[in-house]
């Protein structure tokens, strides 16, 4: 093999090592972030499966439970519909129809969650929905919705809560 061959070679594999340790690094920290977030998560998963509105489902027969599964938390309204929240670093974010309204009753009560964990009394968030002023919102201000076409793609912040 000619001598620019095997340079060439050998720094395409380092090249490829790097790039692969670089990614197993990436995925570690990915990991760490979401262990350290966990209890809060959980934290704020125990408040929505015990808030006021979720025991009235309950009571009328409609089961709605919110768990930590992965990097995900899976909200099911009974037998109706299933709900995927994608936790990252500092928010919550998922994908619902515009005119999906168990999606909008979901999204209210797991923000009023985060507001509780933060020392909001409960339900203290709910006229801002009935209000539709949460649309205008951003991130920092606790929750941001951003139109795509028939569907809203919503991020809960988990750091800022709304107020």
């Amino acid at each position: 093999m000619k001598k620019e061959y095997i340079f060439r070679t050998i720094f395409w594999g380092i090249i490829m090592i790097c790039s692969l340790g670089l990614g197993i690094f990436g995925m570690i920290e990915k990991d760490k972030q979401l262990s350290s977030n966990k209890d809060e998560i959980n934290k704020i998963l125990e408040i929505f499966n015990n808030n006021e509105t979720i025991n009235e489902y309950k009571r009328v027969g409609t089961i709605v439970t919110a768990t930590l599964k992965g990097r995900n938390i899976n909200i099911n309204f009974g037998d109706y519909e299933n709900y995927t929240f994608k936790v990252n670093n500092d928010y919550l974010e998922t994908n619902v129809s515009k005119t999906d309204n168990i999606a909008k009753i979901i999204i209210m009560i797991l923000s009023d969650s985060i507001a509780v964990k933060n020392g909001e009394e409960p339900q203290n968030v709910y006229s801002y929905f009935n209000e539709d002023i949460v649309y205008d919102y951003t991130l920092k201000d606790g929750i941001e919705y951003t139109a795509d076409g028939l569907n809203y793609n919503v991020k809960i912040s988990l750091i800022n809560h709304i107020k």
